[in-house]
Formats: C-alpha cells, sequence, structure tokens
C-alpha cells in the first residue's frame, strides 16, 4: 500500500462506540508521526454517495483523525461520482450550488489578495504558482489575471476537461508524475485537498522539492478542532467520509510540515465556512427550509464569535507555511 496509508489487518480489536461496533486497525501508521496506536473518535457517514458508514481514529500521539476502513485507493474514485460534489462541477441549481459559487466568487479576490502578499521576493519575472486539486480551474485561471505564470494539477478527467475548455488551462493529471525540476515555484496552494491525498507522505516530499527556498505553501483544510466540528461531533458535514482522509488538528499539520522543512508563518482562518458545513449538516440530518437555515446561521455566528477569541476554533484554516 501507499506509504501514507500502511496498515494490516493481523492485528485489530472490535471496540464498542456509539451504539455499533467497528474494527480499529491498531497497526495502522500515522504518516505524521509513525506512531501506531488510535482511540476511536465515531462513526461518520457518507451522505453523498453510498450512505456507508466508516469509523474515525486519532493518533493516540500528535492527535490526527484519520478515515479507517478505507475503500481500496482504486476504488475512491467512484465516491466524487456525484453532481452534488460542487467542487468538480460547474452546476448552478439548486440553494447549495448558488451559494457555494456565491462564495467562491467572494473567495477569490480573498485568495488573490492573500497569495499576492504571501509571495516571495523574486528576480522579476512573474511569480510561478501551482495549484494542487485546481477543480474545475477558477482559482488558477484568477491567479492567471493577476499576473502569475500558472500550473495546476487536478485528479478528476471531468473537471480537467472543464478547465481547458472554459480557461484554457491544461491540468497535470497526477503531482507525482510530472517531471517540473526542483525549485520550481515560489508559490503553491492546495485548497481543501490535503485531505484527500491517500499517499500522504509522498505528495509532502514531492511539494518540499518543487517550493524554492523561502517560497510559500498555501494549504487549507478543515479544522476537526473547532467549535462547530465538537458541537456536531461524527455528525461534522466536513468529515466528508471517505474522501477525506485525513482529518487535521492545527499541531498535527504543522508537525506533518515541519518533517518536509517547511514553518508555519501565519494562521488565516475561513470565516463562511462554518456557515456551509453547518447548513450542510443540518440538511443531513433531515431538516429542511427555515429550521435548518435558522440553526446553521446560529451555529455559524457562535463560531465565528468563538474564533475571534482564538483562531484555532475556525471551522476551516488556512496555513501559510515558509520553506526554510
Amino acid at each position: 500500500m501507499p506509504s501514507g496509508r500502511r496498515q494490516s489487518i493481523s492485528n485489530t480489536r472490535k471496540t464498542n462506540l456509539d451504539q455499533g461496533f467497528f474494527l480499529v486497525f491498531s497497526s495502522v501508521i500515522c504518516p505524521v508521526c509513525h506512531y501506531q496506536q488510535q482511540t476511536p473518535v465515531g462513526i461518520a457517514s457518507d451522505h453523498l454517495v453510498s450512505g456507508k458508514s466508516f469509523p474515525l481514529v486519532r493518533c493516540s500521539h500528535c492527535g490526527l483523525i484519520m478515515t479507517a476502513s478505507l475503500p481500496r485507493k482504486e476504488e475512491l474514485g467512484a465516491y466524487y461520482k456525484s453532481n452534488n460534489y460542487i467542487s468538480h462541477s460547474d452546476v448552478h441549481k439548486g440553494l447549495m450550488n448558488r451559494l457555494y459559487h456565491a462564495a467562491r466568487r467572494r473567495m477569490l479576490k480573498q485568495k488573490g489578495c492573500l497569495v499576492k502578499r504571501a509571495t516571495p521576493p523574486h528576480d522579476g519575472a512573474s511569480p510561478r504558482l501551482l495549484d494542487v486539486g485546481c477543480g474545475t480551474g477558477y482559482f488558477a485561471h484568477h491567479m492567471q489575471q493577476l499576473g502569475y505564470q500558472v500550473s495546476c494539477v487536478e485528479q478528476d478527467a471531468e473537471a480537467r476537461a472543464f478547465a481547458k475548455e472554459k480557461f484554457a488551462l491544461t491540468p497535470s493529471e497526477a503531482l507525482l508524475h510530472t517531471d517540473w525540476p526542483d525549485h520550481s515555484f515560489e508559490i503553491v496552494t492546495l485548497w481543501h485537498v490535503l485531505e484527500h491525498i491517500v499517499d500522504l507522505e509522498d505528495h509532502m516530499q514531492r511539494l518540499s522539492q518543487l517550493v524554492t527556498k523561502g517560497g510559500t505553501l498555501l494549504i487549507a483544510v478543515p479544522n476537526p478542532t473547532s467549535y462547530d466540528a465538537q458541537l456536531l461531533q461524527s455528525e461534522w458535514a466536513a468529515y466528508d467520509v471517505p474522501r477525506h482522509v485525513w482529518h487535521f488538528t492545527p499541531d498535527s499539520l504543522i508537525t506533518l510540515a515541519e518533517r518536509y522543512g517547511f514553518r508555519l508563518e501565519k494562521l488565516r482562518p475561513m470565516w463562511l465556512d462554518v456557515y456551509y458545513i453547518a447548513l450542510m449538516t443540518q440538511q443531513q440530518r433531515g431538516r429542511k427550509g427555515l429550521n435548518a437555515w435558522l440553526r446553521a446561521v446560529l451555529i455559524g455566528f457562535w463560531g465565528n464569535v468563538r474564533t475571534l477569541m482564538d483562531a484555532r476554533a475556525a471551522s476551516s484554516l488556512i496555513y501559510l507555511f515558509r520553506r526554510d
């Protein structure tokens, strides 16, 4: 199996949790700290495609939360095949899709400003940016318009085709199969991508090769230590199993990045994510209409109040790492 997900089924134990039983693989090797013991967190369900449930386990050493009992890597692609998987489609029908696209338009401007401030000094040529997991290409295109030389990677064939047709982008299919020289990019971005990558250690090694010395690595991921994650527990929509393989606590992601030569420079909340995730959670619970909206707005409001006091209470976080 890939280095980021090595496990043996020879050593298992049965754990009683949340009205059910599941197998916890005590020999899963944590990709952050290489510790082999986990504790159960809960059972999360796939509400998008399969309806199946997956156990969540926490590394007893670094705190990384992992989705256990994953499908085989070659089977994971089927769990993205839904018109409701918004980041791989350009569907605007339905309230959730319209909300997503409205938020994306606002976030494109904010991301662009953040990237410009985070771009290290360069030799006068247009700065080189790599967007890993570019989806349908909106962010990559936006950065081209801001004067960046943009390369991108996207695994999903339909999303790659859309990015090529709409924006004339030519995304590579897999980061590990690219032949870019070392130190090719002043800035690399992964917007809600790292949590999907099964071969985590191999990808982090490749990223450390591609970023220039003093360059920037921007990673946005959901935060399972957030106010709303603690409130909603295993029903928190941002667990999004099994598509989200890893659920990074701030400490575990910082530790992982440091292993590959990156140091944390800034930590920024994503203020809108809590509302979207809370609304998705209410809908997954079967709530509709005004009831779902009011509950989501209330959770989002209190989540952002907590975040004002402590950024690590945010539903999603942007990590700005600098390459040593």
